[in-house]
């Protein structure tokens, strides 16, 4: 067996961030705060916890977190330059450039499977230096260049099947469609 493909997540793998986007709203609580109660605004950075608490209580779903995490987001009208920022922000786990070198230059196909914002990714991409063939991110929509609403796919064609499990992207998905483009076995993708 010969490994030629490797998918890594972004948050905690390749970057020192657990979540990127807890980053972001820390990154932002003063202009949040602007617009949301001191109250509500104490539990901003803890979002995602507090809404799978809520969710474990029956009294929210994945898809109410992501209407108010990105009504929330839209009203601070971010730019790119924003996402890209908090992407140079974030330090890069010791010795991932070392092995992304050394998987690069032994032909391992790389890829990026993470529910990160995808400038933030592309960012750190640069700082590693090598290419990765698949990404999957969470593209971002900008409308006159302030952030709208986002969405995942893997690739141009937005019809490829990648899945979500409990508000995640699913990682099996997204290693079975890098497989199948690559016509590569199970024990050959990590």
């Amino acid at each position: 067996m010969r490994i030629k493909a490797v998918i890594f997540n972004h948050d905690g793998v390749i970057v020192e961030s657990v979540n990127t986007w807890k980053v972001l709203r820390k990154e932002k609580k003063k202009d949040i705060s602007k617009l949301v109660s001191k109250k509500l605004l104490k539990n901003i950075e803890n979002s995602y916890e507090i809404y799978k608490l809520a969710e474990s209580k029956g009294l929210m779903t994945f898809t109410d977190f992501r209407y108010i995490e990105i009504s929330l987001l839209t009203m601070l009208n971010l730019s790119v330059k924003d996402f890209e920022n908090i992407g140079r922000k974030l330090k890069l786990r010791p010795y991932i450039k070392e092995l992304v070198k050394e998987l690069y230059e032994n032909d391992i196909t790389l890829g990026i499977c993470s529910l990160a914002p995808k400038p933030c990714i592309d960012v750190t991409i640069k700082k590693l230096g090598y290419p990765f063939k698949y990404v999957f991110g969470t593209n971002m929509i900008f409308l006159n260049g302030k952030y709208l609403d986002s969405f995942v796919y893997p690739t141009e064609n937005h019809n490829d099947p990648i899945s979500f499990i409990e508000g995640e992207l699913d990682k099996a998905s997204c290693i079975n469609y890098i497989r199948k483009k690559e016509n590569l076995r199970r024990d050959e993708v990590i």
